[in-house]
């Protein structure tokens, strides 16, 4: 009934080109814009913008910048890109700038805007949340990831270990580096 932010998912699956979590043959996506508005229960089709005040992303891809996602030109060629660290998961939160009060409860109309020149860029699977936390939003792990950390280690299985190891590959800066 207060909601402060959202965070937006793209999953990795092995039904999408090299794991996705875009549709194209790269697996990468571009998210040009994240809109969000809301209804009130008792006029559910009155949508108003809420406004987004910062966000953050696990991974951008080079020339890329989270805040391309809420600046308002859903046409702009940036946004949220993860070329260079397809095929695993990755999550943006996106902090609002005032929270969305609906105390009787109402209709939250999320919006991806995908309108890239490279028209496949677009996301092939993903999962929305959202929080009522006051304060920051901190970019933390999403679920999938949060799930396989806080199991022990001795106790994870090898398809848990490997989501880690290519998550971690693939977007760690200084292996990254070293490799290069």
């Amino acid at each position: 009934k207060k909601i402060t932010g959202l965070r937006l998912e793209t999953l990795s699956d092995s039904n999408l080109p090299t794991n996705g979590p875009g549709l194209p043959p790269n697996g990468n996506f571009v998210v040009t814009e994240f809109e969000v508005q809301f209804a009130s229960k008792s006029d559910p089709k009155a949508f108003t913008a809420a406004a987004i005040a910062s966000g953050k992303a696990d991974y951008l891809q080079q020339g890329f910048k989270i805040e391309a996602t809420f600046n308002g030109n859903k046409r702009d060629q940036g946004g949220w890109a993860v070329a260079g660290a397809t095929g695993v998961d990755h999550w943006a939160t996106f902090r609002l700038k005032e929270p969305i009060e609906n105390p009787e409860g109402g209709v939250l109309r999320i919006q991806l805007h995908q309108f890239h020149n490279a028209a496949d860029h677009q996301l092939g699977k993903f999962r929305i949340s959202a929080t009522t936390d006051s304060g920051d939003l901190p970019l933390d792990l999403p679920e999938t990831l949060r799930a396989i950390v806080s199991t022990p280690e001795a106790d994870r299985d090898e398809a848990a270990k490997k989501k880690l190891i290519d998550y971690i590959g693939k977007t760690d800066a200084d292996r990254i580096k070293a490799e290069a």
